[in-house]
């Protein structure tokens, strides 16, 4: 069973019994670990892909929207 799918199980088995109205600090780092990316790699591709946007998004400002 891979990391993912226990903290899927965790998460389910804490809103099936209602463990998050009881201990809602536990349900919330649930959620945060299910959102951490699994690998560095995912990471990297994350910022790799913001980078290329942000680059996009200045390339692409037209005189209008440029400070004076």
């Amino acid at each position: 069973m891979t990391m993912v799918m226990t903290q899927l199980l965790l998460l389910s088995s804490t809103l099936e019994t209602r463990l998050g109205e009881v201990c809602p600090n536990v349900f919330i780092a649930l959620r945060v670990m299910l959102n951490c990316p699994n690998t560095v790699a995912s990471a990297e591709r994350n910022f790799t892909k913001r980078k290329l946007i942000k680059t996009f998004n200045r390339s692409h400002i037209t005189n209008s929207r440029l400070p004076h």
